[in-house]
């Protein structure tokens, strides 16, 4: 009797043992589960899930410069280009892009970058060139690269309204529809009375706000120490 009574407590023992360890491998699963979840980018969605299509040389050939200005500061030259390409037929592209500035010397300025560009839409392009240029720039050209289509996003980034601060402007973002927006980039220019460039400045959001939230980007400034209050700022953003 004493051995039946204890193969029975080792009976119920195993089977104690056992059923403990299904439990804790289904809420661990339940757990990986979450973490995956949790851990997903939204943005993967449709962003990553569509094929893209490789751009020929005669689409990459419509893509054009439709208006530029250039402003110094110091040793370095920035750039601001509006591009687009009217005789693209796709919604959404993402172009790698080599931007050549010529100055009144006659000496050429190259920088690489990317840009995007959607159907019917100038984009803005801003940088700066590599290297000083001793010269006022005469001339900017666009070469593209290469290129492939994107998906078409159901999303929007809007300026709210902005404010500014003692080292640069403060901006604030709403983001809008269904798809989330990688990343984004906000561009303040600040001109004079004139039209002039005073001021200019540069952040990337990221990441951008999901939809139906909204951020706030601080963008420090190149140029004089303050802004007039005569000045005129614009807030662009691209993405």
């Amino acid at each position: 009797m004493p051995a039946q009574t204890e193969d029975r407590r080792n009976a119920r023992g195993s089977g104690r043992a056992l059923l403990l360890t299904l439990a804790v491998l289904v809420v661990l699963g339940g757990v990986i589960a979450l973490v995956d979840r949790l851990s997903a980018d939204p943005q993967d969605t449709p962003e990553d899930s569509v094929a893209l299509t490789t751009l020929t040389d005669e689409q990459l050939a419509s893509v054009q410069v439709a208006a530029w200005e250039t402003w110094a500061w110091g040793p370095v030259t920035h750039y601001l280009a509006w591009v687009e390409a009217p005789g693209l037929d796709h919604e959404r592209v993402r172009l790698s892009v080599t931007v050549q500035g010529t100055d009144t010397a006659g000496a050429t300025h190259e920088t690489s970058t990317y840009v995007e560009l959607r159907a019917g839409e100038r984009a803005l392009l801003t940088g700066a060139f590599d290297g000083p240029v001793d010269a006022p720039v005469a001339d900017l050209t666009l070469t593209p690269e290469s290129g492939s289509t994107r998906p078409v996003l159901d999303g929007e980034l809007t300026v709210q309204g902005h404010s500014i601060e003692p080292d640069g402007v403060q901006v604030r973002l709403l983001a809008s529809g269904q798809d989330a927006i990688r990343v984004a980039w906000v561009t303040v220019v600040v001109r004079s009375a004139t039209g002039e460039i005073t001021h200019l400045g540069r952040q990337s959001v990221n990441p951008a706000p999901r939809p139906g939230s909204g951020s706030t980007v601080d963008v420090s400034l190149w140029g004089p120490e303050t802004v007039s209050s005569t000045d005129d700022v614009e807030v662009l953003i691209s993405y």
